[in-house]
């Protein structure tokens, strides 16, 4: 039977759902009135008298479908310290049968308003970041939108979902540290696909002076409510609802020359960049997820415009002019170049030089006609074609075979580059909405197995099918289809 905890200054109310279900808020009278206004407009009411098939808990009350732990969000969007508490001292309490829901959650029931936001994805290595910056300097130049107040209410609750995340994870790293030994020194929460994130992150030497490395893929995220959207995430269905759901109207796809997409893959991994452009596992793997990448973006081709790169790069003032109409308005010359003076070739991500690999070169001298075989295997060549590419021949291409792994100059940061699966131990559960990889025997499966335990295990349904259900239907990517990791 259901126990709550009861915890400072708490109190409870009882809504019901559109789908008569009870649930029960829990937090201050404070954060149960600002609440209150998300709750109407996600179809909740006051729950009013107990129904004669509602069971009874030990505490006399009415057992609820779901229970939301509430916070003062509208101070800071920052959790107080009592909320991380109060969420896993729910989840330890309440019954497999009842969920656990951060607030958040009512979000992706009602969906969120156009507010002129916009999305980028791309396959790693398309310019989706100076794609991205470039938008964001065209917006700069409009005024400002007037405030739609459950608008900010809604990305208010988006943002104390993220941080939320972030004081969880790095709880979960602390017990990792505790019982592999295995310390992390730094972690960022990037995009992921679609509702989610990826957790990026480095870990302290180990014994013999090394470095690590790890990635948690498929957590619940709602950081990006009421901001602009940039990810790698992979075209589907789902991923059409979640832009229109999500209130997205200007949605962006990057495209490049699939030949300098491989090198710049290449060199976010490992410097040089032959040691893994020339390995022929890394070079196959590369191309079959750019290969899945396109197919899976020409299925839906209506849902967003196509950006490419090498237009972006040559024809700057232009490109900027067309991206700004499509938010209804005109942008000058003057005001065109000055953007690109600000944007162009410049290191634009915490990485730094790590993110950017000579943009402007030809990348066809650092192939060999080998690779050419490795890519129609692929089925790669829609890649080009689709959208103006040359097919290269062998005669474009460098002389020779390809060259044995030269010695490793640079291992860009774990927090921002492609990863490299070679060096990784992955394991993907197929019950949990969790992906795990490490270079540390045995701390991926570790976290997997972690995440099995109460409240790491609520985390990972702590938004619920409206965001769950547009990530994961029709299940997860496998591990070759998800570039965004």
């Amino acid at each position: 039977m259901l126990r709550l905890p009861r915890l400072k200054r708490e109190t409870t109310a009882d809504f019901r759902s559109k789908a008569g279900d009870r649930w029960r808020c829990v937090g201050t009278p404070h954060e149960i009135e600002i609440h209150r206004p998300i709750l109407e407009r996600a179809g909740f009411t006051d729950a009013g008298e107990t129904e004669p098939d509602e069971a009874i808990g030990d505490d006399g009350l009415p057992a609820p479908r779901g229970v939301i732990p509430l916070d003062d969000f509208a101070r800071d969007d920052t959790p107080s310290p009592e909320y991380v508490d109060r969420f896993i001292a729910l989840a330890s309490e309440l019954p497999e049968d009842v969920a656990l829901r951060h607030p958040a959650f009512l979000v992706g029931l009602t969906g969120f308003p156009d507010r002129g936001r916009w999305a980028v994805t791309g396959y790693p290595g398309c310019g989706n970041v100076v794609l991205q910056r470039t938008i964001e300097q065209i917006d700069l130049l409009r005024p400002p939108r007037e405030v739609d107040r459950a608008a900010e209410e809604a990305a208010a609750l988006g943002r104390h979902h993220g941080r939320f995340m972030y004081r969880a994870i790095e709880a979960l790293l602390a017990d990792a540290a505790l019982s592999t030994g295995h310390e992390a020194d730094e972690f960022v929460i990037a995009p992921g696909n679609l509702g989610s994130c990826s957790i990026r992150i480095t870990l302290a030497k180990d014994d013999t002076g090394v470095d690590g490395s790890m990635f948690i893929n498929y957590l619940p995220y709602s950081g990006f409510l009421g901001d602009n959207f940039g990810a790698h995430s992979r075209w589907c269905e789902p991923a059409v609802q979640f832009f229109r759901h999500f209130g997205y109207r200007r949605v962006y796809l990057a495209v490049r020359n699939p030949v300098s997409v491989l090198a710049s893959n290449a060199a976010k991994t490992v410097r040089p960049l032959e040691h893994a452009l020339h390995d022929p596992d890394w070079f196959r793997m590369a191309t079959r997820e750019l290969s899945g990448y396109v197919e899976a973006a020409l299925t839906c081709p209506d849902a967003y415009r196509v950006v490419r790169y090498e237009d972006l790069i040559t024809k700057p003032r232009g490109t900027i002019q067309r991206l700004a109409l499509d938010d209804d308005f005109k942008v000058s010359d003057a005001d065109a170049d000055a953007i690109w003076e600000r944007i162009g070739f410049k290191s634009l991500t915490p990485a730094g030089d790590e993110h950017l690999f000579d943009p402007r070169s030809d990348k066809r001298p650092y192939f060999r006609a080998e690779h050419l075989q490795m890519m129609n295997d692929a089925g790669l060549w829609p890649a080009f074609t689709t959208y103006g590419y040359d097919i290269p021949t062998a005669g474009e291409l460098g002389p020779g075979e390809l060259q044995p792994p030269p010695p490793v100059e640079q291992t860009p940061s774990a927090l921002y580059r492609r990863v490299d699966t070679r060096d990784l131990c992955q394991v993907i559960d197929e019950d949990l909405p969790v992906w795990v990889r490490a270079d540390r025997p045995g701390l991926a499966e570790w976290v997997v197995e972690r995440f099995r335990d109460d409240w790491p295990k609520r985390l990972l349904y702590a938004l619920g099918t409206g965001f769950g259900d547009l990530t994961l239907r029709g299940g997860r990517p496998r591990p070759d289809q998800n570039p965004a990791g």
